[in-house]
């Protein structure tokens, strides 16, 4: 896969469920199930004093009240390189994370 532009990546997400939210700021109301995804540092590697492969990683959580919801399973059979990396429930609420790179 191409490395996507973020609105691109934000449709793909709206596939599986409709409420997407990039690095939401802390005073908006979720609604359930949803997605929340955001940047994390760029990964590249070097060889001969130059980076010569770099991958813009995205953690993605997905939140759900249902424990048994399928959309990380969704998201982890649709997307090459991604993984899960966490699970956890807060507030009764079950979450998800996963590790994305778009390459």
């Amino acid at each position: 896969m191409a490395r996507l532009p973020r609105l691109e990546l934000q449709a793909l997400f709206e596939q599986f469920t409709p409420n997407v939210y990039y690095q939401p700021p802390r005073n908006i109301t979720l609604k359930y199930p949803c997605i929340i995804y955001q940047r994390q540092p760029t990964m590249g590697a070097h060889a001969n004093n130059s980076m010569y492969m770099a991958s813009l990683p995205y953690q993605i959580t997905v939140i759900d009240s249902d424990p048994e919801s399928i959309i990380a399973d969704r998201l982890l059979s649709s997307f090459r390189y991604c993984d899960e990396t966490a699970r956890f429930t807060n507030d009764n609420l079950y979450h998800v994370v996963l590790t994305m790179y778009n390459n």
